[in-house]
């Protein structure tokens, strides 16, 4: 029976993924935290994951709802190939949020120090 559906509507946006249960050669709880994050992944990132899929030759299936891709029947190289492109893209994420950190935190600085610079020439 099915645990959960994936679909890729035809605008490529992830809904939700299906798993068989019964031929789990892959950890299910794997699958799951897989599906979790591809559902939560932006168009262009969706697109990409569905690039890969048929890239290595995976089943869709699609009707008018959207793509369905029965997850149970990847290969472990095909869903470590996903693993990686989801961490690459929260790696990413986490480099962004830094530099925009320190972008902003120079930013502060130069402020302060120009503030200062400017009272000093001032006085």
């Amino acid at each position: 029976m099915y645990n959960n559906i994936l679909k890729i509507c035809k605008g490529y946006k992830v809904i939700g993924i299906y798993l068989l249960t019964s031929m789990a050669m892959i950890d299910v709880n794997k699958l799951e935290a897989l599906k979790t994050k591809i559902e939560t992944l932006n168009k262009f990132h969706q697109v990409e994951i569905l690039k890969i899929l048929s890239k290595n030759l995976c089943k869709l299936n699609e009707n008018k709802s959207g793509i369905f891709i029965n997850m149970s029947f990847l290969e472990e190289d095909v869903v470590e190939e996903l693993t990686k492109y989801v961490d690459y893209i929260d790696d990413q994420n986490e480099t962004f949020q830094t530099i925009e950190y320190q972008k902003d935190e120079f930013k502060n600085t130069l402020t302060v120090e120009s503030i200062e610079n400017y009272a000093s020439l001032t006085n």
